[in-house]
């Protein structure tokens, strides 16, 4: 039976949920891990650098599987990596293991996020396609809300637990994906936009450039948080639930800003705001800087930081 539209947009925005709260999450191991192992915290951050970058790197070759072998296909083996690198860390601690679990693994499975997206623009209805997009999109923050809350409780149990919990919940991936992402008979699919003719290599487009560029600085800012805040917390002598509940925050408040800057993006020169958004974020983080830190001041942070 075919997946109704509007029931795979709220399936995509649960799946993306999973995926990017789980990846978002790890950054709370490291303080516990490097209190435990004797590899040292630029070992333990530097396995989740790698994982960005394998992100990064391995996200267009499985869309190019994708149309080869199938969206179906090339989902299950992410979810499987990703399952399998968080396991496989928690159960042999070894520096080889959590280069390879966390970093390489873990970022392959990440890979799965834009196949997701992908498989909405083709179920959902072109008229529809925007907000579509938007809601699934949402819940990526809402998986970094429920996992950053949840975590921390995980971790001070055992963080090895915690990690075999986030293992576990990225296997629910799979029975997920059947539904969304199996192929549609032929015909059914909804209609595409008319092809945008090609404007030359990209690599030679100054829009893309500049495009690209700002995609980098966005995940420059998103990695370091999610991954140096819980322990930039601990180091600061406050529990390791503030880091949680900062993060949380700043996962609910990006849904409201993304919809308020989106709206406000169809009025204004969106270069524009980019850059006020930008110079917003570094003024805020170098307040972090200088100004004593406290829980109150850590949670304005994540409310402002969410809301940019």
């Amino acid at each position: 039976m075919q997946l109704n539209w509007k029931a795979a947009i709220a399936l995509a925005a649960l799946i993306l949920a999973i995926n990017t709260g789980a990846r978002q999450a790890m950054g709370f191991m490291l303080p516990p891990m490097a209190s435990e192992v004797t590899w040292g915290m630029g070992s333990l951050s530097f396995a989740l650098a790698i994982q960005n970058l394998v992100f990064g790197l391995a996200a267009p070759i499985a869309s190019k599987l994708s149309d080869r072998f199938g969206t179906l296909s090339v989902f299950l083996v992410g979810s499987l990596c990703y399952a399998v690198g968080m396991g496989v860390t928690a159960l042999w601690p070894t520096p080889t293991v959590w280069m390879l679990g966390a970093g390489v693994l873990a970022g392959i499975g990440a890979t799965t996020f834009p196949l997701v997206l992908a498989a909405v623009t083709r179920v959902v209805p072109l008229q529809h396609r925007g907000i579509g997009l938007g809601i699934a999109s949402a819940g990526g923050s809402f998986g970094q809300l429920i996992y950053s809350v949840a975590t921390p409780m995980l971790v001070l149990i055992d963080w090895k637990i915690a990690m075999l919990a986030l293992g576990a919940s990225c296997l629910l991936l799979i029975p997920m994906a059947l539904p969304l992402l199996r192929r549609p008979p032929a015909g059914s699919e909804a209609p595409a936009e008319e092809d945008i003719p090609s404007q030359g290599p990209l690599l030679q487009d100054r829009r893309f450039l500049a495009l690209a560029g700002g995609f980098f600085v966005c995940g420059v800012h998103v990695a370091f948080i999610a991954t140096h805040l819980p322990n930039f917390v601990v180091a600061c002598g406050l529990p390791l639930n503030v880091a949680g509940n900062t993060l949380a925050i700043i996962g609910a408040l990006n849904i409201a800003g993304t919809i308020l800057f989106g709206a406000w993006g169809g009025r204004r020169h969106p270069p524009q705001l980019l850059m006020l958004i930008y110079l917003c974020r570094a003024a805020l983080v170098m307040a972090m800087v200088v100004i004593p830190p406290s829980s109150m001041l850590l949670y304005a942070f994540g409310a402002i930081m969410g809301i940019l």
